[in-house]
């Protein structure tokens, strides 16, 4: 499947969208099981909440990465808004 998308030609999309829920999503939730279950049983408990803290913020890069910072994501639609408000205000002060 991987190689046909590449051969036809079908674009990135359906590679990335390919490698992220057939290769990194279930290597990660297999990497972040490995490790807790590594915490709990030395018992290093301060460890594993670190550990939970920080999987958790890249868990959610990983898993909701479009959401955020794809073409329709939230984060790029505000910071072009704010870059289109600088642009804006920038002309306005030049202009005076």
């Amino acid at each position: 499947m991987f190689l046909n998308d590449l051969i036809l030609g079908s674009g990135l999309t359906n590679v990335t969208n390919t490698l992220l829920t057939q290769w990194v999503q279930p290597i990660f939730i297999l990497i972040v099981a490995a490790f807790s279950l590594y915490f709990i049983k030395n018992r290093q408990f301060r460890e594993l909440g670190a550990f939970v803290v920080i999987a958790t913020i890249v868990g959610i890069m990983v898993f909701l990465g479009k959401d955020f910072f794809g073409e329709d994501g939230k984060l790029t639609s505000s910071v072009s808004k704010v870059a289109k408000n600088v642009n804006i205000a920038q002309i306005h002060v030049l202009d005076e």
